[in-house]
């Protein structure tokens, strides 16, 4: 019988930890005996208990060369007959690489290349941890080309598939007039959505800038904060945009945010995009983003949103100016859900790591 470990020696919850645990879901729920090897007490473990998902505990590891983790994880994996281990973070790769050099009977190792960007650096050791890789699974074809031309692996090995919206049939029915009033937000206005986390502070600060060039009263932004604290609400009075902002505290039904907004704004980092992205998508609305390489392939260069130039606060200013308000067709939206839902990521996957229940 073949069984499947989910490795994450990181202590973030980011859009990587949430997409791990979404096919941890995914696969368990179609009957694949699952297990979670993460770190005690963070969001990741404590979710995925709150699931009911089989969740063991590890300790931190070195991105490099720490010989008693792979040890420990050596011993894990016997203990529990582990099959297959999937990894989803480019810093669990080196301890990965370490233990298919150690163990006794073969171990499956897929890494599963979801958000990241721009993390093939030439340095000797990533190439040779790539190569003691499995199979690798992109979401985007730049991720592909990146790790095919940095490192010269077989094409054969390595496979794009969409990433998972695990969420098409999870979805709340709500107006866009009906949202808008019960968040008290104004129904005449270009309602931007931006969704703060405390790892995007750079984000929010380009937000802010461009938001200063701009003296449009008909747009407005509205900031969904998930920070524990109330930050934001003091970043948006030390910039004196009171009054081109509105504030909502994170709620568990993001449903309402989604169906109110007109666009949703992200603002990636180091590359990397958002899974937010494709939420917002699946909701009908239309994201505007920077022009990087992997927005582009989601976006379809335009069918799905507004690109803005990198790094450039006037260009984000100008954009937001310029794009439309309308929503995505619902044809659009269903072939979009179509392509990234659970059943199609799922059929995929099974079908290139050659998985049986």
């Amino acid at each position: 019988m073949q069984k499947i470990a989910f490795l994450c020696g990181a202590r973030h919850w980011e859009d990587t930890e949430v997409n791990l645990l979404n096919c941890a879901k995914a696969f368990s729920e179609k009957g694949y005996d699952v297990n979670i090897f993460c770190l005690q007490n963070t969001p990741l473990y404590k979710e995925a208990t709150a699931g009911n998902l089989t969740v063991i505990p590890i300790k931190e590891h070195r991105k490099y060369f720490d010989l008693f983790a792979a040890q420990r994880l050596i011993f894990l994996l016997e203990k529990q007959q582990i099959t297959h281990l999937f990894i989803f973070r480019s810093s669990d790769i080196g301890i990965s690489a370490m233990v298919k050099s150690f163990l006794k009977r073969p171990v499956d190792i897929t890494f599963f290349l979801s958000a990241e960007s721009g993390f093939m650096k030439r340095f000797l050791m990533r190439h040779y941890h790539f190569r003691q890789l499995d199979h690798i699974i992109c979401s985007l074809n730049v991720q592909k080309e990146e790790i095919c031309t940095t490192i010269n692996r077989n094409d054969l090995k390595i496979k794009v598939i969409p990433p998972m919206v695990p969420f098409e049939e999870n979805q709340t029915v709500w107006k866009k007039t009906e949202a808008r009033k019960v968040l008290n937000l104004p129904e005449r206005k270009k309602i931007f959505g931006f969704i703060a986390t405390e790892g995007n502070d750079k984000a929010q600060q380009f937000l802010f800038s461009a938001l200063k060039q701009l003296n449009r009263p008909d747009l407005l932004i509205c900031l969904l904060d998930k920070t524990d604290k109330q930050v934001c609400r003091k970043r948006v009075k030390t910039n004196s945009l009171d009054d081109k902002i509105t504030v909502l505290s994170y709620r568990k039904e993001e449903d309402l945010f989604f169906h109110a907004i007109d666009v949703f704004i992200s603002i990636p980092s180091n590359g990397a995009f958002e899974f937010k992205m494709l939420e917002a998508i699946s909701f009908g609305k239309q994201v505007l983003t920077d022009d990087g390489a992997g927005n582009q392939e989601i976006l379809d260069n335009g069918t799905f949103g507004f690109l803005y130039e990198r790094r450039n606060e006037q260009s984000l200013a100008e954009k937001m100016v310029s794009s439309g308000c309308s929503e995505l067709a619902q044809e659009v939206v269903k072939t979009f859900l179509k392509e990234h839902g659970t059943t199609t990521f799922l059929n995929q996957a099974e079908a290139f790591l050659s998985l049986k229940k």
